[in-house]
This record gives structure tokens, sequence and C-alpha cells, in this order.
């Protein structure tokens, strides 16, 4: 962030490099040995293993001691703007800012909270209901498909305070310009005319890697399919039983990769697949579409704002295995058909979607405005 010099104080790991990045500073909190100490005794459970309805000790502990901590950084810092990153940040951060007299940013990446929309549960999610809805003085909630925008509206967060942008593109030009590799289904031990299937996501309940798998199934009777499944997490070990039980021969676990060797087999599948629950315009989605490869997922409000259905992109209204494997059926072996879906696809990222830098550019805008 150019022209601003930002401290960030976390219970994160920080990264090993000494200056990560340009005009940041990383602070892990010191309290954060008293937490892992409680926890080793076996007092809490860990927040990430959760249910989301929970109100959980980390979050409780964690907004006490940011806003002490904090206190304790501004008197030295003089700060002219409090960053809320995520749920577990944001009160706090608000708090700071009214106590400080500036302006509060809260940030985040989606919101689980798109699962519970049509639930009777949503206003039992206690942790992420609190950190959502703080009224800061502006709202950055990225589009990556999990309805972030009804979420704020229906916490009642005015809509004129909030800046709801997809994600950037890590590396837009290189992507732009990657090309396929044709020695591709040689290297992985595939068919020659093998029709590559890839997707790359956690492994956690709510991705639903089980579709994906029971989609496979579907269309083993064809003679191409294979599916790239990249990643790791806590359901790794039942989808892995779940191919084992199935005797499928068409999928391919990988673990989790780094990012450049994600990009490689995304880039040479002849198409990019998400069935999540929620949060359909992942990262991966639109690296795909910058990539040229063909994407499919299931529509709803938010991924309609960037996915056409036949334009750019392959939808379906609804999580009907059967029907998702008809319909890709038909696209399997349509070269043509898929090749000018896929350049469609990469004409509306270079035209539409940000690089990094550029989506950031738009975030100090909004600062710069806040500061005046």
């Amino acid at each position: 962030m150019e022209g601003y010099h930002v401290t960030m104080l976390t219970f994160a790991d920080v990264p090993k490099e000494s200056s990560p990045f340009p005009h940041i500073i990383v602070k892990r909190s010191r309290y954060y040995p008293v937490f892992e100490a409680i926890k080793r005794l076996n007092l809490v459970k860990d927040h990430a293993e959760a249910d989301r309805t929970e109100a959980t000790f980390f979050a409780k502990f964690w907004n006490r001691i940011a806003y002490r901590e904090g206190i304790e950084l501004a008197s030295e810092l003089q700060p002219d703007l409090i960053y809320g990153y995520e749920i577990f940040s944001t009160r706090a951060a608000k708090r700071l800012s009214d106590k400080l007299g500036i302006p509060c940013i809260t940030r985040f990446q989606g919101t689980e909270l798109g699962l519970l929309l049509d639930s009777p549960k949503f206003y039992e999610a206690h942790d992420y209901i609190n950190g959502t809805a703080v009224q800061a003085d502006l709202i950055i909630m990225a589009n990556d498909g999990t309805d972030g925008d009804r979420v704020l509206k229906r916490l009642g967060i005015e809509m004129d305070r909030v800046r709801f942008w997809p994600n950037g593109l890590h590396d837009k030009e290189k992507y732009l310009n990657e090309q396929p590799d044709e020695h591709y289904r040689a290297k992985m031990g595939l068919p020659e005319g093998a029709f590559v299937i890839c997707t790359a996501n956690r492994f956690v309940e709510w991705k639903r890697l089980d579709r994906i798998v029971k989609l496979m199934e579907l269309l083993e009777k064809k003679p191409s399919p294979y599916l790239i499944a990249i990643g790791d997490g806590p359901e790794k070990s039942r989808v892995m039983e779940m191919v084992r039980s199935k005797g499928l021969e068409n999928i391919r676990l990988l673990d989790a990769l780094d990012h450049e060797e994600a990009i490689y087999h995304i880039a040479n599948a002849d198409l990019y697949i998400t069935l999540n629950e929620s949060g359909n315009l992942g990262n991966s989605i639109l690296e795909a579409l910058a990539l040229g490869t063909a994407v499919c997922t299931l529509k709803n409000d938010s991924v309609c704002r960037v996915l056409e259905d036949g334009a750019n992109a392959i939808l379906f209204d609804e999580m009907d295995g059967k029907r998702i494997a008809d319909g890709l059926a038909e696209w399997i072996g349509q070269d043509e058909k898929l090749l000018k879906l896929a350049l469609a696809g990469r004409q509306y990222a270079d035209e539409k979607l940000l690089s990094w830098p550029e989506r950031m550019k738009l975030e100090i805008r909004e600062i710069d405005k806040l500061l005046g």
C-alpha cells in the first residue's frame, strides 16, 4: 500500500521473511502463548473445530486482547485508520476506532453466513453475526460467491458503505498468456484423449468434494473423463475412501500444492469445476477464466454477477447430480464449442477482472476518501 505504513496485529503465524510486504510490519500478539497454554490444558475447543453456531472462547479472548494491545500500539503509532480483518477482529477494531476517534474499515474474504441464509440457525451463529454486523465506516466484502451482499443486507448494514468486489488475479498477464503443456496427459499417466476435469479446494465439509466424486461415478461410462482433485483437509480421508469403495479409476487425488503447481493443472484441464454449498466464485474460478479453461459451477446471485451460463461458463441452477452429469456429457467431445466458451471466459477476465495491484488501487482510493 504505497503511501501508507501498516502495522498488523495478529494471532496468526508471522511470515519468516523480515519484510514480507513493503510498508507492512506483522506483529504476533504477545498474548498468543497464553492462549496456546490454555488450549494445551484442553480447557477450550479450538475455534477451527467449533460449530458455526458456537460462541467460542477464542472470539471472546481475542476481542479483549486485540483491543488492549491495540490501545498500547496506538499510543506509539498514532494511527489514522483502523482495519478489522475478518470476523474475530472487527469488533476490537471498531472499539479502537471509537476510542481513538478515527475511521474503521472491516474487511472480509467472503462469509460462511451465506451457508445459513435460508436456515433458522442464521442468528445462532454468534461469532459470525457479531463479527460481520459491525457498523464500520466502510465494509469491504469480497464477492467469492458466498452471497456476502445479501448477508450484509440481512444484518442491517447500509449498502452505501459496502464495496462488493471480486478478488484480483495474482498474476493476470501471465495467466492470460499461459499455454497448455502438450505433454500434460502423458506426464499425468492419462490416456492421450482424456477429457480432464480439475478442482482445487480445501477438503472441508461445505466444499462438497463428495458431489464431484459422485459426478465422476456418473460420468465413468463415458470413455474419457478424468478428475484431477487438488487439496487437503479434514474431509480428505472420507473422499479417498469414497473413491476406493466405488472403485473409481478416473480420479487422481493430489495433495495440496503450491500456487504455481495448482495453476499448472488448472491451465491444462479441459474444465474446472466447483460444486460447493457456497463460495463458487473463489480465486481458482477467476484464475481458470484467465487461463482459458472452461468453468462449471452452481448459480447464485453473486456468482451470476460474473458468470453467465453458455456465455463464459457452464452453470447449473441447483445441485442435481444426474442433471449435471447429463449436461457435462453433452460438452465432452465438443472441442470447438468448449474452446469457444473458454476463450469467452478468457476475454471476460482480460476485460473485466482486475489484477491484485488494480484491485488494491480501488481499496486505496476508498481509504483516501475516508481520510480526506
